[in-house]
């Protein structure tokens, strides 16, 4: 998509059936969304699972001085147990994807995390040679203080997979 001189691409690494809609949504019926149906399947529902489909997704942000990539999805071989095992240990081909872009991974002047969920940041880093590196090493990180500030202090969740390599290795600002 272009607005104006802006390039915008979608870089998708999964979509599919995800969650129950009761885990996201409380109230849900299928009664209640039953005349919706033909908008709902399978775009948004899949029938087969009863799942709700999700897309996890970044954006490319191209503009005439800076390239901007916005969230950066689940990322592959990473240890998400508990609460996401959707997102445990995923190997994607979303560095393929990010490829077909004609954009090298060098190439990013920002990422910019919209909040440190697990399934936002997990390509901040990528496993190469048996060791944790940045993806986007000439990128300065872009993140709330508040996030950063929760994270840090439990020091687990999303910070444990990438947050004290970036603090080490890149250019971030809260």
């Amino acid at each position: 998509m272009k607005i104006g001189s802006v390039k915008i691409t979608r870089v998708e690494e999964y979509r599919g059936p995800a969650f129950m809609p009761r885990d996201l949504l409380p109230d849900w019926s299928a009664e209640a969304v039953a005349p919706d149906l033909n908008w709902l399947e399978p775009r948004y529902l899949d029938r087969g699972t009863g799942r709700l489909v999700m897309s996890c997704h970044s954006w490319l942000v191209e503009t005439e001085h800076h390239k901007i990539l916005i969230d950066t999805c689940t990322g592959n071989h990473k240890q998400r147990p508990g609460g996401a095992p959707l997102f445990d240990m995923l190997d994607t081909p979303y560095m393929d994807r990010f490829a077909s872009t004609g954009v090298r991974p060098e190439e990013i002047d920002y990422v910019l995390c919209t909040h440190l969920h697990a399934d936002h940041v997990g390509w901040n880093t990528r496993l190469s040679n048996g060791r944790w590196v940045p993806t986007f090493p000439n990128a300065k990180y872009l993140m709330s203080k508040t996030d950063y500030d929760a994270l840090s202090a439990e020091g687990g969740g999303s910070f444990a997979a990438w947050g004290s390599l970036l603090y080490k290795t890149a250019s971030f600002r809260l």
